[in-house]
């Protein structure tokens, strides 16, 4: 009876197969052990190439490993950049608010200086006019007196008009 090894799909021994013919001659034991060795070997075989296999696979996955934390190790640093960038973008606007609101308040003090400098200009020109108008009112006695010395002998200008109005222990 030849015994044999029945392998599956796979690759794997499962079980010795059993011969269905009974009356085959007996082997020598020799034989058989040659038989063995050849199974034996022959699984060998299969186990190596099983172990190379698996050796593969396990350097591919290594290196898949290594590629995904690469690839993770980009992702955090554009991660990292991103949060600096949003960052700086952040205090930009902030910065900005905050110049805005400043220039705003600036702004709303000038236009409000601006607002007192237009009234203080309006006063300022109504006193103008008012002065301009007491000016003027000035002016009349003084065209008179000055006429009245031009048609006058007795006074040559407008200081002796004055004086002899002035009372007596007054000037000198």
């Amino acid at each position: 009876m030849a015994a044999s090894v029945a392998l599956l799909s796979d690759g794997f021994v499962t079980a010795p197969a059993v011969e269905e013919d009974e009356e085959a001659v007996p082997l020598s034991q020799s034989t058989q052990l040659l038989q063995r060795k050849k199974e034996m070997a022959a699984v060998q075989l299969e186990l190596d190439k099983k172990k190379d296999e698996f050796l593969s696979r396990m350097r591919r996955c290594t290196e898949r490993e290594e590629e995904l934390a690469e690839r993770q190790d980009a992702i955090k640093e554009q991660v990292r950049k991103f949060d600096k960038f949003l960052k700086e973008n952040d205090a930009k606007r902030a910065r900005a608010l905050r110049k805005a609101g400043e220039e705003a308040k600036i702004r709303e003090a000038r236009e409000a200086e601006r607002v007192a400098l237009e009234a203080e200009l309006l006063r300022q020109r109504a006193a103008q006019g008012e002065i301009e108008a007491a000016l003027r009112n000035l002016e009349r006695p003084e065209q008179f007196l000055a006429r009245a010395c031009e048609h006058s002998d007795y006074f040559e200008d407008i200081e002796a008009i004055l004086r002899v109005r002035e009372p007596c222990g007054a000037g000198g």
